[in-house]
Order: C-alpha cells, then sequence, then structure tokens
C-alpha cells in the first residue's frame, strides 16, 4: 500500500497471493496480464484512495479474485 509509480507484467507465468492485490491504492500503478499469464489473489483493490490510480490490462491471460475486487 505505498505511494509512488509501480508496474507489474505478468507473461506466460503464474502470480499467486493469499493476501490483497493492491493496484495504485495510494499513487499510480499498472498491472498487465498476457499470454497466457495468470494472477490469482484473495481480494483485490484498484485506485483505492482519492487521488490515485490503478490500471489492470487482461489479454489473453486471466486474474482471478476469490472475494471481493475494490475499484475507486
Amino acid at each position: 500500500n505505498a505511494s509512488g509509480v509501480g508496474t507489474v507484467t505478468v507473461t506466460g507465468g503464474t502470480w499467486a497471493m493469499t493476501n490483497t492485490l493492491a493496484v495504485g491504492v495510494s499513487g499510480t500503478a499498472t498491472i498487465s496480464v498476457s499470454q497466457g499469464g495468470a494472477v490469482s489473489s484473495e481480494w483485490a483493490q484498484l485506485g483505492l484512495n482519492a487521488g490515485s490510480r490503478g490500471t489492470a490490462t487482461v489479454n489473453g491471460g486471466s486474474w482471478t479474485t476469490n472475494q471481493t475486487l475494490t475499484i475507486g
């Protein structure tokens, strides 16, 4: 949940989290999943706090959230 700028790309691999995947909660961040890549998390948050920006692109991959996806 740190502020700042970041990018994560998952291409053809797997990224599994047992807790929250936070993208742009207190800053600007991007996650891109493609070419058979797979991301999974219990919860996910995109662009949660005021002034933050979270962007997710899933093209030819998958992103699974077991509980809640919170946007904005």
